[in-house]
């Protein structure tokens, strides 16, 4: 019969009870220093009468983590806050939530809607999600502010993020514009696993990781196929895709359907040279981390349409990812927890409508491959690759195992007609040359022998 009234944290802010017994109120502070808790302990007789009640009150001393302040830190943080925030929206309802994706605990966030005189309630905490309920649909000017304290809790700086949301109270449309095919994965679907000894199969997609998993008959799926993503299954295209160092949006619906520990969403782009081993969380000369999403307080079994805004001019990318000062060919990965125990259980997830809009333009075939000639075909050592005019070309060949391995990589030289390529380290098997020129976005590929 015991049970706190109310919680006055010290830092201007409140929690109205009732606070049962063994109850757990939470609270985080915006910086270190030292706090006066007041709180109102209330006794219930048997009757529900209250026989004693009593105002307590504790110092706490809180010592967070050394946020820095100087001007490269400042300059660094101005970085993180022109990065964004991603919008997640229910099919349900019109609840929108909003996630920043550069920022630290460092940071407290307060959101504002239309301009600075309309703060929303409440507020986050670095790149935490936070969710508000709107009336309609519609079009709508969010404003993010973040600010950045400093150990003893005096403000470094504070900068904000401006951007129109679209808020839709249901079903989002389909991609209309896709820039990568098959956004529905519904064309050429076949139910199973997209790993290599699997027999599922989406155009354009495969696994990096894992085993994604083609499954059809979802409910709420706009064409009926979907992806499912669970233990560190990651999803990517078979090809890359030209993308512009210059602003995009990927977006995706997505639906929970149990969750995990530790394991938000997580979308990059990579080069061809990323290696699965890698940290995919950071960003990192081949691979950019787009977001990482925390969905922990998301329902399951609901459809959520994710849009997350992005800028490749922020990455310093590897030579071989880069097609020149404005542009990077590269492919979109999205997975779901990366990191933790290899034991604990991850979030598992489906997708659909995976759509990227930028300026990009996707790699399409090479509609003349009489100009390009692979011979001895089956080799032994060395394979040689003619183009019957290479006039131009600009771009790469890749030799390829049944894996997904590039195991050979050479540089297309303007003018140079003919490449030798050595395959004496390679074991016997069956293999996949490709030709990708950037100029023009086109790739050829054909399988040959090595014996």
């Amino acid at each position: 019969n015991n049970y706190l009234e109310y919680i006055d944290w010290g830092d201007s802010t409140f929690d109205n009870g009732p606070i049962p017994p063994n109850g757990m109120a939470m609270h985080v502070y915006s910086g270190s220093g030292t706090y006066v808790i007041s709180y109102l302990a209330i006794e219930l007789d048997d009757d529900g009468f209250i026989c004693f009640e009593k105002i307590v009150n504790d110092t706490i001393t809180i010592m967070c983590n050394d946020c820095p302040c100087s001007m490269d830190d400042i300059h660094d943080l101005s970085v993180a806050v022109n990065k964004g925030f991603a919008t997640v929206s229910s099919s349900l309802n019109c609840q929108a939530c909003f996630a920043p994706i550069g920022l630290t605990d460092c940071e407290t966030v307060q959101w504002y809607l239309g301009d600075l005189t309309n703060p929303l309630p409440g507020s986050s905490i670095g790149n935490q999600m936070y969710c508000y309920d709107f009336v309609n649909s519609g079009s709508y000017t969010l404003i993010m502010v973040v600010t950045r304290y400093k150990p003893d809790g005096s403000i470094c700086e504070v900068f904000t993020n401006e951007r129109e949301i679209n808020v839709s109270c249901s079903i989002v449309p389909a991609c209309e514009n896709p820039i990568i095919p098959n956004p529905g994965f519904n064309e050429g679907a076949i139910a199973g696993g997209l790993d290599p000894g699997g027999i599922g199969n989406s155009n354009g997609w495969t696994a990096l990781s894992g085993v994604p998993v083609v499954t059809e008959g979802t409910i709420g799926s706009l064409d009926g196929w979907t992806i499912e993503l669970a233990n560190e299954s990651a999803l990517t295209t078979v090809d890359p895709t030209k993308f512009t160092k210059e602003e995009g949006t990927i977006s995706f619906d997505f639906g929970i359907k149990e969750k995990g520990i530790k394991s938000p969403i997580i979308i990059n782009i990579i080069c061809d040279d990323f290696e699965w081993g890698e940290s995919p969380e950071s960003s990192q000369p081949s691979s950019y981390n787009i977001a990482t999403i925390d969905v922990e307080q998301l329902e399951l079994d609901v459809w959520y349409n994710l849009q997350v805004p992005y800028n490749l001019g922020l990455w310093d990318s590897l030579d071989s990812c880069n097609l020149d000062m404005n542009s990077v060919v590269a492919r979109p990965v999205v997975y779901s927890g990366y990191g933790v125990n290899p034991t604990a259980r991850r979030n598992f997830i489906e997708i659909d409508q995976l759509c990227v809009e930028d300026e990009s333009v996707a790699i399409k075939n090479i509609s003349n491959i009489n100009s390009i000639n692979i011979y001895p075909n089956p080799t032994s050592n060395d394979l040689t690759v003619r183009f019957d005019n290479s006039n131009g070309l600009k771009g790469k060949i890749q030799i390829i195992d049944l894996l997904g391995k590039i195991v050979k990589t050479a540089t297309i030289e303007n003018g140079n007609p003919d490449y030798q390529i050595s395959l004496e380290s390679q074991p016997n098997g069956i293999y996949l040359v490709k030709v990708i020129d950037y100029d023009d976005m086109y790739n050829w590929s054909k399988k040959f022998v090595k014996q």
